[in-house]
């Protein structure tokens, strides 16, 4: 194709074909790299996302070639950027992805053209085993086929590779999302090695990492109200998800208050340059059925305004007896160019949730396993549970001159929870099966939050070298209210009946209370120093102010150095501090509040990328301190001065520990992402000292996810294997009354995968999950409650449509 207008620059000097040598390679097992031949010299660009033509014309002149283009044809379009290592190939298709177009190599340079639908459509025809290049690893993974990514951007709004980041993340990517089934949040983060999920049955997991709990992002911008967890929103449905960025440690940077696990960022699917949809069918064991639209392209003809649409549908019973689960979600979002440099966006997002919630079986009064099966049901017939999420986002993005990006994100999100439920609750006699009272709750709560993330981020030079800034300030309130109604009535264990449990007396809720409010400020910056060409330096500072009608105003500050070594072309060794805090309510003897919980985490570690970024592994060895807990003042005696116990900062514990990953594609056509982590959390002070800390969380950890594409066939296998070792709660002798002690010993499970490919616009893929029927409890807690059986084994075969 001739361009009709063209626009051409050549550098008055032209660089020399680049050398091949590139030494790339892997041993899976030993994860050493061995030297292998490659077709061109990879080299590092930071390039900041503009206009389309603006970083083709930057990205040619820095790698010394020269680009035709027709500017009218691509007028309208934007780019992320190009960070990373990358040939030059490899560099015009990272820059292209999406936009509809290719770069086509001639004699007098490249060529921007329009891709032929041929050319996209002969490797899904021919079904060679699938190549991804790094020019498909992008900081979106939609169509990719890759389980890794090439740039996040989850601490510090600097657009890193992996390997570039001086801390533990794992990325779960949108194809790893389709072909291992992970319907919800709950499954994509079951599947990483840093994270484990208390599950508490329909009501919602809880999500730890480090020993601690984690924060959540859409799109980096805080979530507050978090997921799932203390029955709260609903764990989102992965249909509106690009890929899900987990980070481990504490990350206050962007976050200001918090816990130290870490952070989720949700990044939600965008709409495309090009017209495209798909189409998904399920259906499995216990009546599993679930149906996914998803619509995307241009809604005008230049391309200036374009649109996305997700439906999703699902429904299924349990192997619980009368537990079900309904889901329904609907997310759309629009994109328009206002001008060359100015993008608006504007996203709805909607989830309903309705079930009949499972608290898990009764356990013996010092924790003992009753033997129960696993479809026991300790609940009512007539429970029911819903929640109903609201999420609307509003965002700008402003090109500046010299390659500066503002961009300003504002998030409202509502949240309904009406809860109607059962559980148990006293101590059972095992010889009469009485003791026990049936605990009846109706309970209604609402939840709202807005955040407001502006932040201005761009290149700047400096002895001769070129750094990256980032300056931001962001704002965060929320709002809470419940009320509830609770009936206790005796109950026996032995003939416990669910159908016979009377409903509460619904005429007896208390009017609306008035509403809880937190709000919390905070201005943040960052930058990334080229201090030579294989040593960077990361530096940041967060100041946060928080306040709530519990607490009076807090102001902290939030640190983060990192620093990054090169050692070769493939590999890095790398040290990072950040930290994050916590406010606490508890008085000390002059009646103010102590001190916030402080979380600090020490990493040191190594990175690798092989494949020019198609594979990443990592080992880190941790430290994370969770400093200024608050603990009993004994010099006190109990009194008037703090409505009780005055308390000190002076509680300390510590979590020390490795993590070790691996994601990507070893080979053509063979994907994986595993990884194991040991975590060792103790009480480092007070009566609990060398105590283990949250012993809800196991010690060991290790993920498997693995698919490989057969060669000259259809079929592509895999599976998937979990195991973590043991989990336990329990509880000391207190007056009298015999403590408790609840156990679950290691477990490990096997899933398999197979997929067919049909032609190349279908497939269907068969998923059988806990292959060898495991009975297992997925999570402990006290005798009465949080006793929930893994589920049994169970398939599901999808069916899916791409036009």
């Amino acid at each position: 194709m001739k361009p009709s207008t063209p626009y051409s620059y050549r550098p008055r000097f032209m660089i020399k074909p680049l050398l091949a040598s590139l030494l790339i390679g892997l041993s899976p097992a030993l994860m050493m790299a061995a030297p292998v031949q490659a077709a061109e010299q990879s080299e590092q660009f930071n390039i900041a996302p503009g206009p389309l033509a603006q970083t083709l014309n930057r990205f040619a002149q820095q790698a010394g070639v020269a680009v035709i283009m027709d500017q009218n044809q691509i007028a309208q379009q934007q780019s992320k950027g190009l960070q990373g290592s990358f040939t030059v190939s490899s560099g015009f298709a990272q820059l292209l992805t999406g936009s509809g177009f290719q770069a086509r190599e001639t004699n007098s340079g490249y060529v921007i053209e329009p891709a032929t639908s041929a050319e996209q459509q002969s490797e899904s025809v021919t079904l060679s085993p699938v190549k991804v290049s790094a020019s498909e690893i992008g900081n979106l993974t939609e169509g990719s086929r890759s389980y890794t990514t090439g740039s996040v951007n989850s601490i510090n709004r600097l657009n890193m590779s992996l390997r570039e980041t001086p801390q533990t993340i794992t990325v779960v990517t949108s194809q790893q999302i389709k072909d291992f089934g992970y319907h919800q949040m709950d499954d994509v983060l079951r599947s990483t090695s840093g994270v484990y999920v208390y599950n508490r049955g329909l009501n919602g997991g809880a999500y730890l990492s480090r020993g601690f709990s984690l924060q959540t992002q859409y799109d980096g911008v805080q979530n507050p109200w978090g997921i799932s967890e203390q029955n709260r929103n609903p764990s989102p449905d992965s249909a509106i998800l690009d890929h899900v960025e987990i980070v481990q440690g504490a990350s206050g940077l962007l976050t200001g208050a918090g816990d130290p696990g870490g952070t989720v960022n949700m990044v939600r699917k965008m709409p495309t340059a090009t017209p495209q949809s798909s189409f998904e069918l399920s259906g499995g064991s216990w009546d599993f059925q679930r149906a996914v639209g998803d619509v995307s392209g241009p809604l005008i003809e230049s391309g200036a305004i374009r649109g996305r649409m997700v439906m999703a549908y699902q429904k299924q019973n349990s192997f619980v007896d009368y537990e079900y689960s309904n889901r329904r979600v609907f997310y759309g979002v629009l994109e328009g160019d206002l001008t060359d440099t100015t993008t608006v966006t504007a996203n709805v997002q909607f989830q309903n949730n309705k079930y009949n919630d499972d608290y898990g079986v009764q356990m013996g009064p010092q924790g003992q396993d009753l033997g129960y099966n696993r479809s026991k049901y300790f609940g009512a017939t007539w429970g029911d549970m819903e929640k109903e999420n609201r999420l609307y986002t509003l965002r700008l993005d402003q090109q500046l001159a010299d390659n500066w990006q503002l961009r300003a994100t504002f998030n409202r999100s509502e949240t309904d929870v009406d809860n109607e439920s059962v559980f148990m609750s006293g101590e059972v006699d095992l010889a009469t099966g009485g003791g026990l009272s049936s605990r009846s709750v109706l309970l209604q709560r609402e939840f709202a939050s807005n955040a407001f993330d502006v932040y201005l981020s761009g290149p700047v030079q400096l002895f001769n070298r070129e750094h990256e800034l980032v300056f931001g300030a962001n704002t965060v309130n929320q709002t809470n209210r419940s009320r509830g109604i609770y009936t206790d009535i005796p109950a026996n264990l032995y003939t416990y009946d669910p159908a016979t449990r009377p409903y509460p007396d619904n005429s007896q809720f208390d009017p609306w209370p008035r509403k809880e409010k937190t709000t919390q400020d905070g201005i943040y910056t960052a930058g990334r120093f080229n201090l030579n060409d294989s040593l960077k330096l990361i530096l940041g500072a967060r100041m946060s102010w928080f306040e709530s009608e519990s607490l009076k105003a807090t102001q902290e500050i939030s640190p983060y150095v990192g620093i990054v070594q090169d050692l070769n072309e493939w590999a890095s060794v790398y040290a990072s501090y950040s930290d994050i805090f916590n406010p606490q309510d508890r008085q000390k003897a002059s009646g103010d509040f102590i001190e916030p919980v402080v979380g600090s985490n020490y990493e040191v570690g190594v990175k690798t990328e092989f494949y020019g970024g198609k594979l990443n592994a990592g080992l880190a060895l941790f430290r994370l301190e969770q400093t200024n807990l608050a603990e009993v003042d004994e010099t006190i005696a109990p009194d008037t001065l703090c409505d009780g116990s005055c308390y000190t900062a002076s509680g300390k514990v510590v979590s020390e520990g490795i993590d070790i990953n691996l994601a990507g594609e070893l080979l053509p056509g063979w994907n994986m992402m595993t990884g194991y982590s040991y975590v060792d959390s103790e009480y480092a002070s007070g009566e609990e000292k060398g105590q283990q800390y949250n012993t809800q969380l196991p010690q060991h950890i290790f993920r498997l996810s693995t698919i490989y594409q057969l060669p000259q066939t259809k079929w592509s296998i895999g599976g998937d294997m979990q195991y973590h070792s043991k989990v336990y709660q329990e509880s000391a002798n207190y007056n009298g009354v015999e403590g408790y002690r609840t156990e679950q010993g290691g477990v490990a499970l096997v899933g398999l995968l197979a997929k067919y490919q049909i032609n190349e616009r279908s497939e269907v893929k068969l998923n059988v999950n806990n292959l060898f029927d495991r009975k297992y409890f997925e999570s402990v807690g006290a005798p009465n409650y949080y006793n929930t059986y893994g589920a049994p084994r169970s398939f599901y075969l999808t069916y899916s449509l791409s036009l």
